[in-house]
Order: C-alpha cells, then structure tokens, then sequence
C-alpha cells in the first residue's frame, strides 16, 4: 500500500495558480458555484499544516484533479531545449532506456481489428498555440467519429470537485503552526516576494502560508497564464460542434480516491522548496523543452528527461516516490481502468480516443495494452 503523504508534494505545485485556471474553466464549461468552491479551498489551503491535513485531502484530491485537466502554458513562455545541453553519454543512456519501451514515439495512431478503424491522439496540457491547435487530420476524424474519447469531459472534473467538497466540509482545518517564512533567508524571501508582486499574490497571505503554498507560487512562471484552451478541450469543442458524444474515461469517485493516496510533511518538502528556488530560471526553458519535444513526437524521451532531471536535485527519496506515483497511480494504473470502455467502443470503430501522450508508451501504455487485445497499431506521420 502507498502512503497517502506524498500527494501533496507532486500536485501541490498547481495550487499556486488554481484559481487562475478555476476561472478560465469556469467561464468554459464550469459553474459559478464551482469558482466560490475554489476561493473557499484556496484560503482555507494556505493555512493548513501538515499534522492537520488529513480533513483536506479531499479538497486537495480535487484541486490536483482539476489541476491535472486543466494545466495550462502559454506561448509567450519562450526559452531554450535543455535536452539538446545534455552529453552524449547521457542521450545514449536515454536511447539505450527508450529501444526497451513499446511505442516509445510518435503521438499519433491509427488502431484496427477485424475491419473496424479507430484514432489515437497522445495530446500535451498546455496551451501553448504550436500544439495546442487540432490537427487538421484529426478535427475531420473527430467531426466524423461514432464516438470521442477523452481523459475527462468537463461535466466529469466538475463532479471530481464537487465530491471532494462535499468530503471537505466535513472537516475543520486547524491554523498553520509553523512559521516557515522566517525559516527562509533573505535572498529566498525576495525571490518570492518578487514573484508574488509579478502574479498578484498577496504577501501577508504568502507570510501565513505552508512550502506548499510557496511552492505553488514559483511553480509557473508569469508567461504561463492563459486564457487559451489546451489540446484536449479544443478537440472537444470540434466533437461537441459535430455533435458527436463525447466519453470521460475517468470515473470522478476513482479520481478522488486515487490522488488521495500520498502526502508528505512539510519539512520534507521545505527543502524540496529551497533548492526550486535555485532554479526558478529554468522554469521558461523546461516548458519549451517539453513543446519541442512533443512536437518531435518524443514525449516519452522528455518523461525519461524529466525524471533524471529531478534526480539530480532533489531527495532520493522523494524521487523515487514521485516516480513510483507518477508510474503506477497517475499513469498505469489509470490506462488499466480505461481499457475496458477503450476496447469496448474500438470493437465497433469510428472512434477518436485523446489521453495524455505519456499514456500511450510502455509495456502497460494505452498502445502496447491493445496490441495484447488483438489491435493493429500503426503510426501517423502528420
């Protein structure tokens, strides 16, 4: 069984902008009384310390899951590929890792059996406008599709919310009892009041707060707000203009329960904490590194990219848990429950399936568990 603590370590980097994006969304697909939600859990977040947060995994869970479908990078983000910095040793290690992995390129695909031809699209979740625009290919295949499928429908990250708020106000959060602004020196409290005033941030507020809290401000860098959709939602509009039904392969309540999982304390993470704030710099590149890469068609090789890079920097421990999690909860372990609607509805064909590009690589990725089931997995070059 996987602690529960580390949860909040890999998804509370998004709090710091949830609100932001709350609205965006609720402007789209959400409704008014799903933004005082948001308001409500983000000034009761803030002050919640570690011993106390058990009562607020559940409004935790739904601002991660809300989070993990509503992520958003803008264009005017614009930086250097750190990958192409990295030695020759180190990308043949990666290649040397990536030959071993199915499916390890491209994020487009053709899916067939028994005369029945379905799509696959690997989308990314940011808004950037070089891959956040549907492929021409794939706008016609959606407008034209039986059915589209996608990670989440709006409908469903509403109803992600609205169970982990009724789970919320069963419980009391306790004021924060550590004064961990003071625990920081000068140079890190001005680095963090500089980024506060750039967002709008209030600096009491941040004062009072958890690392958590911080680390949630310094997460994104300014260039990253959006009003722009990502990929996924802008494929939904086309299914929805088509009127084509549209699937969530996500169940809410499995959502909720599965990034309730982990948590860690706030000392740990406090550290974590101080060496991000070493790195705020990189923030713009990591993003650029992750467009080009996808649009290479290389999203697994920037995941293998990714986790040597926070290797590096951060805690074993804390590296090998974010990994494991990221492994088994938010990736396998997800692509094993989707299956069965997948399958079920590629048997009849005519359909366009949407998930994460990280869900299609692996022995336990979307392509190689359907290639067991009989499936005809073919590439598109777009």
């Amino acid at each position: 069984m996987i602690s529960t603590r580390l949860l909040r370590v890999l998804t509370a980097g998004y709090l710091g902008n949830l609100l932001t994006r709350v609205k965006r969304y609720s402007r789209e697909k959400m409704s008014v009384f799903n933004v005082a939600i948001a308001h409500v859990a983000w000034s009761l977040w803030i002050n919640v310390p570690e011993d106390e947060i058990k009562p607020m995994k559940y409004i935790f869970a739904a601002c991660a899951a809300l989070a993990l479908f509503t992520t958003d990078v803008a264009a005017r983000c614009t930086g250097s590929n750190l990958y192409n910095t990295t030695s020759a040793s180190f990308k043949a290690s990666v290649n040397k890792r990536l030959d071993k992995i199915p499916y390890s390129e491209g994020v487009y695909w053709e899916i067939s059996k028994g005369g029945k031809t379905s799509w696959v699209i690997g989308t990314i979740h940011i808004t950037d406008t070089r891959v956040s625009k549907p492929p021409a290919f794939f706008r016609k295949k959606i407008q034209n599709a039986r059915v589209f499928q996608m990670e989440s429908s709006p409908a469903q990250s509403k109803e992600v919310f609205r169970l982990a708020y009724k789970q919320f106000l069963k419980n009391k959060p306790k004021p924060n009892k550590v004064n961990w602004w003071a625990k920081l020196t000068d140079a890190e409290r001005a680095v963090l009041t500089k980024e506060a005033r750039i967002k709008g941030f209030k600096l009491d507020r941040l004062k009072r707060g958890t690392p958590f809290t911080m680390g949630g401000l310094i997460r994104r860098p300014k260039c990253s707000e959006s009003k722009q959709k990502f990929l996924d939602l802008n494929l939904y509009d086309v299914a929805v203009k088509a009127r084509v039904p549209v699937m969530g392969l996500d169940r809410p309540a499995d959502v909720v329960k599965n990034l309730t999982k982990r948590r860690t304390n706030q000392a740990e993470y406090f550290e974590v904490l101080r060496l991000e704030l070493q790195r705020l710099d990189l923030r713009r590149h990591y993003v650029e590194t992750m467009v080009q890469m996808y649009r290479a068609g290389e999203a697994e090789r920037f995941l293998t990219f990714e986790s040597a890079a926070r290797k590096a920097y951060t805690p074993a421990r804390y590296h090998r848990a974010t990994d494991k999690f990221l492994r088994d909860d938010i990736l396998a372990g997800r692509n094993k429950k989707w299956m069965s609607a997948i399958v079920s509805e590629m048997n009849k064909g005519n359909v366009v399936t949407a998930v994460g590009a990280g869900h299609l690589a692996g022995r336990e990725g979307i392509l190689n568990l359907l290639k067991k089931r009989g499936f005809q997995i073919k590439r598109l070059e777009l």
